[in-house]
């Protein structure tokens, strides 16, 4: 993978799975995007904090679509039912070493219904069938316990713990890791 590879999210494609579709982030999904951002819950485990009005996520919205036009903004649109309920997508690239990290946030209401499992498996096959890398990891929060069970829903093996390694709204936090390689990906398939 090269840096040329990333001018891909300047026209980010769509991905469409058996529930969702997966697509490109709009300022007119500002009314679906505001309802989960300023969800305090949402956000409990996340580097951000609540949206506090629509003027927050506007602004949001519109840092997104300058960031899509440079290829420096990875995460597509997850549209379920027709209502854009999150993202999910790419939030780090390691060129050199041909890796990347995934992330994802839903809606609360939509929580508990495999979406975000479709959705990460989407993003992982785009990733690796795609871009051609070798490994996907995922990190978080060690006490966000949903999402480490939802990394190794997605074949994710738990690497282990970086102590203390990020300082989040005031409070430094331990992270997990765990991560899939390109073989062990294409194994379970």
């Amino acid at each position: 993978m090269t840096k040329e590879d990333l001018k891909i999210f300047t026209k980010i494609p769509r991905i469409h799975t058996e529930r969702l579709e997966l697509r490109e982030i709009t300022t007119s999904d500002l009314a679906d995007v505001n309802e989960y951002a300023t969800d305090p819950e949402v956000s409990r485990y996340l580097l951000w904090s609540p949206h506090r009005d629509t003027t927050h996520t506007k602004l949001y919205l519109n840092n997104i679509r300058a960031k899509y036009k440079r290829a420096e903004f990875y995460d597509w649109g997850v549209v379920y039912g027709g209502k854009m309920i999150g993202t999910c997508g790419f939030t780090a690239f390691d060129i050199s070493n041909n890796s990347a990290e995934i992330g994802y946030v839903l809606n609360r209401r939509f929580w508990g219904m495999g979406i975000g499992y479709e959705a990460a498996r989407a993003v992982m096959k785009f990733g690796f069938d795609r871009l051609g890398l070798e490994r996907i990891e995922v990190r978080f929060m060690t006490d966000n316990l949903a999402s480490e069970a939802l990394a190794k829903r997605c074949g994710m093996k738990r690497e282990g713990t970086l102590r203390r390694a990020i300082l989040a709204k005031g409070e430094y936090r331990d992270i997990g890791i765990c991560s899939i390689l390109r073989n062990e990906y294409h194994e379970e398939i």
